[in-house]
């Protein structure tokens, strides 16, 4: 299959940018939670359950497509034309942080964003069963985190990591496709590492020796294609926490 090629101007990057960042501020400012782009239909948000339409035309896929091309760095650009599917998260000051999956569906360009809150969230106001919290005090082990989209697995996960990270001197390491919450060092130093931007795959990732470190791996490793997800460490770290889809 041909490569597509999209021209790129100021004046086109510029509108189109505009145009993105109106859906998005539309997102934030309904308190909604995803904000979905297919063609031959209204962009539409998700609010407390429900989808609603915005204003505006009915969208194009080549449109939905050149919306995000401003964004997108060369090697992603690549990696859509040849994997017609792609993960980033991005940040636009004043507004917030968004994780975007760009896909075809009937043969044309369409995109799924979720609104990242701009703070990790803290254990004790997600709600869960005091069980939950004692796993980010495991000495060793492996946490597994599944559900289906939108269940809440990023932001359990995150919540633990915010935990350790608050309570206990500890080398965190997370490997993420992509990086969604933003972590600031507290008792531990955090680094975050993003696959196809700071490391060339999850396995790169963890190659060198993580004797000590709290690991987060999002997504699960090599379950989007297929592969049985494996994780070899050289040295055991103290809790490794994988999500699961």
């Amino acid at each position: 299959m041909a490569k597509r090629r999209v021209p790129n101007t100021h004046d086109r990057g510029r509108r189109l940018i505009c145009l993105n960042w109106a859906w998005l501020r539309s997102l934030v400012d309904s308190g909604g939670s995803d904000l979905l782009l297919v063609d031959d239909a209204s962009a539409q948000i998700l609010v407390a359950g429900n989808w609603r339409p915005l204003d505006g035309d009915t969208l194009h896929g080549e449109a939905i497509l050149d919306a995000f091309d401003a964004v997108l760095t060369s090697e992603q650009r690549d990696a859509f034309a040849r994997e017609r599917d792609l993960d980033f998260a991005y940040q636009i000051d004043g507004l917030g942080r968004f994780r975007v999956n760009l896909h075809y569906q009937r043969g044309t360009p369409a995109a799924a964003v979720r609104s990242i809150p701009g703070a990790p969230p803290k254990l004790e106001d997600l709600g869960l069963p005091d069980a939950v919290q004692s796993l980010a005090s495991f000495n060793s082990g492996l946490v597994l985190v599944t559900g289906g989209t939108g269940h809440g697995k990023s932001t359990t996960i995150a919540g633990l990591i915010e935990h350790i990270n608050q309570k206990r001197r500890a080398h965190i390491l997370t490997v993420e496709d992509p990086i969604e919450y933003l972590f600031t060092n507290g008792q531990s130093i955090i680094e975050q590492r993003e696959v196809g931007e700071d490391t060339p795959a999850f396995a790169s990732a963890l190659r060198h020796d993580v004797d000590g470190h709290a690991i987060y791996i999002s997504r699960g490793v090599g379950c989007e294609r297929g592969q049985s997800p494996r994780i070899r460490f050289n040295c055991p770290p103290e809790i490794t926490l994988l999500t699961i889809q």
